[in-house]
């Protein structure tokens, strides 16, 4: 029988390894560049997929020391890595490219989440995805935090994106330093609505009028 690890184990696994297992997929189907909000290891991760696929990596960051950090590194040096040193309400006023893939770990206000999220789902293009992290917040995690006074709330905007529509949205609650990888995927534009099927003889119990199917 193989070994079940536990949830909070950080080292079996890197902290950004279903990231950047499913962004090969999603660039090859989708297209487009990639927007990454807060810079650090992801940023590594992020930069060899933009230089595969010969596509821009726009890394936004208020920190020039992480800046500097990951430019010293050696590990981005490809022509489309674009360092915005500014705040991310800022970049998005100045953004207008065709956008495949997202990851977002910058400020934790839900406030600014709510905008980024509402800005960058109308960017993606059908297929796309954003990944937010610390939306899922663990009883480990959160016991630690409030036994120092410090409150995330990222989580609140994760449930309002898991009603909407016009998304589809699965969270991870283990890797990602266990603080959840949410994922929301821009829903296909060929994709029926219940409103269609119905018109085409689907029922909801998954007749063709009137057959099984």
């Amino acid at each position: 029988m193989s070994r079940t690890l536990d949830w909070w184990d950080q080292k079996a696994f890197p902290p950004w390894v279903i990231m950047d297992r499913l962004a090969d997929i999603i660039l090859s189907y989708v297209g487009g560049c990639i927007v990454e909000i807060g810079l650090g290891k992801s940023t590594f991760v992020l930069s060899r997929h933009a230089k595969n696929f010969g596509v821009k990596h726009y890394a936004i960051d208020t920190s020039q020391r992480k800046i500097d950090e990951v430019l010293k590194s050696g590990e981005c040096d490809h022509d489309g890595l674009v360092i915005y040193n500014g705040r991310s309400l800022d970049f998005i006023k100045e953004f207008d490219d065709d956008l495949g893939l997202v990851f977002v770990d910058g400020c934790h206000k839900p406030i600014v989440v709510r905008q980024e999220a509402d800005f960058f789902i109308d960017k993606l293009l059908p297929g796309g995805v954003i990944f937010f992290h610390d939306m899922f917040l663990c009883k480990e995690w959160g016991e630690r935090h409030a036994s120092i006074g410090k409150y995330s709330s990222t989580y609140e905007v994760r449930l309002e994106l898991e009603k909407r529509d016009d998304i589809w949205c699965l969270t991870f609650p283990y890797t990602a330093v266990a603080c959840g990888l949410t994922l929301v995927l821009k829903r296909p534009e060929f994709e029926y609505s219940c409103e269609e099927l119905k018109k085409l003889g689907f029922e909801g119990d998954w007749t063709y009028k009137g057959q099984v199917v």
